[in-house]
């Protein structure tokens, strides 16, 4: 009976269950991957559905496409340089602390403030932006203690892991490539919180007039800034869009994905 125990547990190790982004509290979900979260007529898009139970519904401006282009043989979806998304009515935690991850792949820029992902308020906001005549990668705020990150050393192509994090509690705002901070970048020095009342808007600038090129896989936004936690969604973005080459040597979850 031992042995037949034994393999059992061997099998039931063997088959662990996945970790999901749905384990912890999210203030948004946008996965391209989930083609049922995503309304489209002839391919192109009006809207894009937050997974993460509070409705955050993104609109679609102008004609961003999906069923056309795939990265790890899942759904992406395509902007033009003149496409984004938008919501007008979305709210942060008041902590103050707020973690960002975006999935995406930047194609062209034409303007340093082509932005990935912006949030804007009539103050304490910010964007992640080209920072550069290329796409380098840059957090620039607004009235929330360091006006910027400075902008990375190099341009950035291909399917990335974005992250930009703001942490209250240590007065400090990052932005990292997958898993590791933007070479080029410095932490920037938080000391008045976000505003809670936000435009939200992925692949825009905070004044709607700056659209990168590209592909968009993924959005998460939440509270939780502790580091276990985000390496678990670095792990489970990095392995779900086959992007693990890119993680540091060391993260906990170069090798498998986390699980529950």
């Amino acid at each position: 009976s031992s042995s037949t125990s034994s393999s059992l547990s061997m099998s039931a190790s063997s088959n662990p269950t996945p970790w999901l982004p749905s384990e912890l509290t999210l203030e948004l979900w946008a996965d391209a991957a989930d083609t049922s979260t995503i309304t489209a007529t002839n391919n192109i898009v009006t809207s894009w559905s937050d997974k993460s139970g509070n409705s955050n519904l993104l609109t679609a401006s102008n004609d961003p496409s999906t069923g056309t282009l795939t990265e790890n043989a899942l759904n992406i979806i395509d902007l033009d340089g003149n496409d984004s998304f938008t919501n007008l009515n979305f709210t942060i935690p008041s902590s103050g602390n707020l973690q960002v991850f975006i999935v995406c792949n930047v194609t062209d820029v034409d303007n340093w403030t082509d932005s990935i992902l912006s949030m804007n308020a009539p103050n304490n906001d910010f964007q992640i932006d080209a920072g550069a005549n290329d796409w380098s990668g840059r957090i620039l705020a607004s009235n929330i203690g360091a006006p910027f990150t400075q902008s990375g050393s190099s341009t950035i192509t291909g399917m990335n892991i974005w992250n930009a994090s703001f942490d209250f509690d240590s007065s400090e705002y990052i932005l990292r490539l997958n898993s590791d901070q933007l070479n080029g970048t410095i932490i920037g020095n938080y000391n008045s919180k976000l505003s809670t009342d936000m435009d939200l808007r992925i692949f825009s600038n905070r004044g709607t007039n700056q659209f990168p090129e590209g592909q968009v896989a993924e959005v998460i936004i939440l509270e939780d800034v502790s580091d276990s936690n985000r390496q678990k969604f670095e792990g489970y973005l990095a392995h779900k869009w086959g992007l693990v080459a890119g993680l540091q040597t060391n993260h906990p979850y170069k090798t498998n994905p986390p699980t529950q």
